[in-house]
C-alpha cells in the first residue's frame, strides 16, 4: 500500500489491527502509527531515499517523539 496514492486507505488499514480486543497498547499504537505517516508523507515530498527516512525514525525515537514501551 502506498500512502503517497491514498493515504486514507493506508491510514485506516494500518490502524484497523488496533481494535482487538485486550489491546494495551492501543493508545501508544495509534499515535506512533501517525508519526509514521507524517514521516512518510514527507519522505514521499522530499524524496528521501530508505537511508534518510531511517534516520528520520530513529530520531523520532531518540527526540522522544516516538513513544516506546507501556
Amino acid at each position: 500500500m502506498d500512502a503517497g496514492k491514498d493515504s486514507n486507505l493506508a491510514e485506516e488499514y494500518g490502524n484497523a489491527h488496533e481494535n482487538k480486543p485486550n489491546n494495551s497498547a492501543k493508545s501508544m499504537d495509534l499515535h506512533n502509527n501517525s508519526v509514521g505517516y507524517s514521516l512518510g508523507i514527507k519522505a514521499i515530498e522530499n524524496e528521501w531515499s530508505d537511508e534518510e527516512l531511517l534516520k528520520n525514525v530513529i530520531k523520532a525515537a531518540d527526540d522522544g517523539i516516538l513513544q516506546i514501551g507501556l
